[in-house]
């Protein structure tokens, strides 16, 4: 997998910033979804497994979901808020194809902070 964050790798983003900067505004903005939002996303993943004590089979699975969802639907079409979902239904989707028990969703939401939830 390339680094789908990277404009000169991914085309689309490439040309996406392209036409911002055509219109007026400027190419980095706050709103699109960075390094470091990644970095969180993948953290929060790691933090899910660790305390549900799952395999590090569901842990790369669930990053692989997390960077494919990303870079298929394109990271600067996702609102930065969304951050929480997809790391959480990445984990319940890598939980639910790796895990000898059925994930519950209302127990991975428990893990989450106040401001995540």
């Amino acid at each position: 997998m390339y680094n789908y964050l990277d404009p000169n790798l991914n085309f689309k983003l490439k040309e996406f910033l392209q036409q911002r900067t055509s219109a007026g505004r400027s190419s980095q903005s706050s709103s699109l979804f960075s390094k470091r939002d990644r970095s969180y996303g993948i953290q929060r993943i790691f933090y899910l497994a660790r305390e549900k004590e799952y395999k590090n089979d569901t842990i790369f699975m669930a990053a692989n979901i997390f960077d494919r969802y990303l870079m298929n639907v394109g990271h600067w079409t996702m609102p930065v808020k969304q951050v929480v979902c997809l790391f959480t239904i990445s984990m319940l989707l890598a939980a639910k194809l790796e895990q000898p028990i059925q994930p519950s969703y209302n127990r991975m939401i428990k893990l989450l902070n106040k401001k995540e939830k």
